[in-house]
């Protein structure tokens, strides 16, 4: 959900800034820590078991074989997402933190 999310976004961001001349000409990398929404996201096939995902999945698909985003894995314990959207022990927020850069 949080991928179709930050595609939809990227897509609309890339559609920016062509129209202000200023077209990306490598595909937007979105980081997901859900394994196999990135392996849905890649396989052209329609296998038995994903004909019930949601059209979410289907978009994402369509935006990687039109080469707008690619859908790349990252562990959990390297997304640093979750820093914003979790609770997390103090020893991996301040790992987390650290990466952001802040003093």
């Amino acid at each position: 959900m949080a991928a179709f999310d930050a595609s939809k976004e990227a897509v609309f961001l890339r559609n920016l800034l062509s129209e202000v001349n200023f077209t990306p000409t490598q595909p937007t990398t979105i980081l997901c820590d859900n394994n196999a929404a990135v392996i849905v996201s890649e396989d052209p096939l329609h296998h038995n078991r994903t004909k019930h995902f949601d059209i979410r999945y289907h978009y994402l698909r369509e935006r990687v074989q039109a080469n707008d985003i690619s859908l790349a894995y990252i562990n959990t314990k390297d997304n640093l997402a979750d820093i914003f959207t979790k609770a997390l022990p103090a020893q991996q927020f301040t790992r987390l933190w650290s990466f952001l850069g802040l003093v």
